[in-house]
């Protein structure tokens, strides 16, 4: 009769991913056309893990502080499919990050502890991001990306009333004017960012700046 095998306890750690058509969950502008740094993150106490970027460079909250929490640094610019693919890739490396975690008393606080083991997995993991270039060419405002085709003073549009309005043509598919409602501003948000997207472009501010094309025309 053969003996059980020692008890052993590897967690499976969930890792949060993103939408695999969200084009830059982890990019978010900052002054300076730079974005805000992104990074993989480890919770060693809740097992999961998940990708961010975050508005504070050098903070963070206890448990980053203590070493529950492990950041690595990764690309802003990757996609949501590349963070799926990414996550897949990572999860084995993050179980054994996990799974070698531990907490011991310093003196003054409780902190992290991990094996060596554990060690390896989080270079391993950060040895992997570090080769891994975002999907996302460019990024412009949207004010800079538009200004090179607009026609910004076109009469001769009926509203709903048949009445001549001013119109902003912003590109062939997309015109706006006083009456275009929220609902096709949401498709002309659509139709521009997968237009950029052809050209691996990201397009930043373009909400707000459709809106505000529109108020134009009402003005």
């Amino acid at each position: 009769m053969q003996p059980f095998p020692s008890p052993s306890f590897t967690p499976v750690v969930k890792i949060q991913t993103p939408h695999p058509d969200c084009r830059a969950p982890l990019y978010e502008p900052r002054e300076f056309d730079q974005s805000w740094p992104a990074h993989f993150w480890i919770d060693t106490k809740t097992n999961t893990a998940g990708w961010r970027f975050t508005h504070y460079v050098s903070g963070g909250p206890p448990e980053y502080w203590y070493g529950f929490e492990q950041r690595i640094d990764c690309s802003s610019r990757l996609t949501g499919a590349q963070l799926i693919s990414l996550s897949s890739q990572v999860s084995p490396m993050v179980d054994r990050v996990c799974a070698g975690a531990g907490e011991t008393w310093d003196g003054r606080n409780l902190i992290a502890t991990f094996t060596k083991e554990a060690r390896r997995a989080l270079r391993e993991i950060e040895a992997i991001l570090e080769e891994v270039d975002g999907d996302i060419e460019e990024v412009w405002d949207a004010g800079d990306w538009l200004s090179q085709s607009e026609d910004r003073v076109t009469p001769g549009v009926e509203d709903g009333a048949g009445l001549e309005c001013m119109a902003i043509v912003v590109s062939d598919h997309v015109t706006i004017t006083a009456t275009t409602s929220n609902a096709e501003l949401q498709e002309a948000f659509v139709t521009l960012q997968a237009e950029a997207w052809r050209e691996r472009t990201l397009i930043t501010g373009l909400s707000k700046y459709l809106q505000g094309l529109r108020d134009e025309c009402v003005e």
